[in-house]
Order: structure tokens, then C-alpha cells, then sequence
């Protein structure tokens, strides 16, 4: 009933392509608004390249999003060097949804240092001394390389299935293997 959609429309792929963005980059750390528009233009045409089983274009986005996962990594290596010090003053609005994506990678690392405050922060609340606590934070970062690196030609696949469904209904979700036998989904 609460589907509202019956055809593949332009207004729904851009749905689609809008939950595919806020699916890997939920917490718009990664992206940048020039990235964001990369993969909308990469996408474009999404349900005629998947009806032709022309899925390419998962791959070019999931390289992309590697990239900036591996550039952000890298910062927050640069960020805790010896000489890092804790702001327990730093600000920031964590709340993606009352935030735009950044502008340039230099207004993103912005954001970044002060989110790293806070992952600091947080294991230093739990009697973590700052050293342990920079070593966490950046295992938290090579562990998120690991992840998005570690993504399959079906991970990709699902995080489609999974936008298309939620761009349908924000709270369904298709990431069951049932559902790839019922549709007959080769993968």
C-alpha cells in the first residue's frame, strides 16, 4: 500500500540513485557534492544498464567511493600523527540529514577533524589513554578500507536491490538471499 511507484520512471531512478549515495556514504564523510554528481551521471540510466545486465557501472562507483574511503583513511593516519593534540571543544553537525555533502575535499577533511575529535574523544571517555585511542580510531578507518574493499560483484548487486527497495519504501529492504531464488536472480 504504500508503494507509490508502478513504473520506472526518471523520478524514481533518481530515488535510487539517491538511496544508492546515502546507502555507502550514510554519514556524507566520504563524498564530496562534485563525487556525488560523478556517480549520479554514472547511474543515469540505471534500470535500462541492469535490464541489459550491464552492471559496470556499480563497479566505476564502488572504485570511486574506494578511493575517497582510502583518501579519508589516509587523513586520519596524517591527522593522529605524534603531534596530535585533543580539541575537546570541536563542533560539528553529525546529523547527515542537516548537512550537505562537502563542497571540496578540503572543506570535507574540515568536517573530518573535528569527527576524529570526536571518535577520539569517545575512547577516551572509556579510560582508553590518547595513544590507544588514535590506534583505534585509525584501526576503525583501515577496517572500513578493508570492508569496502572486501565488496563482492553481489555485494554491489544487493546495495542496488537494496536502494531500488527503499527507494520504492524506506523501510523495505531486499537483502535476502530468498529474495535473489524468488526473482530467479542470478548473481
Amino acid at each position: 500500500n504504500h508503494i507509490k511507484y508502478q513504473s520506472r520512471t526518471k523520478e524514481l531512478e533518481g530515488r535510487l540513485i539517491d538511496q544508492y549515495i546515502k546507502r555507502i556514504d550514510p554519514t556524507k564523510i566520504y563524498f564530496t557534492k562534485s563525487d556525488v554528481d560523478k556517480v549520479k551521471k554514472t547511474m543515469a540510466g540505471a534500470f535500462d544498464k541492469v535490464k541489459n545486465r550491464k552492471c559496470e557501472f556499480l563497479t566505476d562507483v564502488q572504485k570511486l567511493y574506494l578511493s575517497k574511503v582510502e583518501a579519508r583513511a589516509d587523513f586520519a593516519k596524517k591527522f593522529l600523527d605524534k603531534d596530535y593534540k585533543l580539541d575537546t571543544k570541536a563542533e560539528f553537525i553529525f546529523d547527515p540529514d542537516h548537512k550537505e555533502f562537502p563542497k571540496t575535499d578540503k572543506e570535507s577533511e574540515g568536517f573530518l577533524k573535528n569527527y576524529i575529535h570526536f571518535q577520539v574523544a569517545n575512547y577516551v571517555a572509556t579510560d582508553l589513554k590518547l595513544d590507544e585511542a588514535k590506534k583505534s580510531v585509525i584501526k576503525d578507518y583501515e577496517r572500513a578500507v578493508k570492508r569496502v574493499n572486501d565488496n563482492t560483484q553481489e555485494d554491489l548487486l544487493v546495495q542496488y536491490l537494496d536502494s531500488f527497495a527503499r527507494s520504492l519504501d524506506p523501510h523495505s529492504s531486499f537483502l535476502s538471499r530468498d529474495f535473489f531464488e524468488e526473482f530467479n536472480i542470478n548473481m
